[in-house]
């Protein structure tokens, strides 16, 4: 065998050694992952719940979501940040502007001191900030949040 192929037989038993291990290592891993993704489940059906009008479903699957994913051994916050943002939607979307609030304020917290304050998901979590103070007659709240907000949007238009 000349010294080419000798290369390319051992090239090809690596390829299939770290083949086999990605393998052994994704199967042994699957179970775990698959539970943690629980949570990604029940947002779908909350999702999906909230499209066909059904908020009220949909809030209680993103409760239990909210539940799922906080009892991870490391929920990561942005998640959290994401299902809160979602249950403020939903009573937003029932005309439950007091119970929206303080889940958009902690998404904002959140997304404020992870990606920063100039990004566009806080600006979004502004915005809808912005409508919960203009529907419950808190127009200065509701002007401060809007132009931040807008600024926010200017800012990431120039980049």
């Amino acid at each position: 065998m000349d010294d080419a192929k000798r290369n390319e037989s051992k090239e090809d038993a690596k390829m299939m050694r770290s083949l086999l291990m990605f393998i052994s290592l994704f199967v042994i891993c699957l179970p775990g992952y698959t539970q943690d993704d629980s949570w990604v489940s029940l947002n779908n059906e909350a999702v999906a719940l909230s499209q066909k009008g059904e908020f009220s479903a949909a809030l209680i699957a993103e409760k239990k979501c909210l539940t799922a994913l906080q009892g991870e051994p490391s929920p990561l916050p942005l998640d959290v940040a994401e299902i809160w943002d979602n249950i403020a939607q939903l009573y937003s979307a029932q005309e439950q502007y007091e119970m929206a609030e303080p889940f958009l304020k902690r998404a904002l917290v959140v997304q404020v001191k992870i990606l920063g304050p100039d990004n566009l998901s806080v600006a979004q979590t502004l915005n809808q900030l912005a409508l919960v103070y203009r529907r419950t007659n808190r127009t200065s709240g509701a002007e401060y949040a809007e132009m931040r907000a807008a600024a926010i949007e200017r800012l990431n238009r120039t980049k």
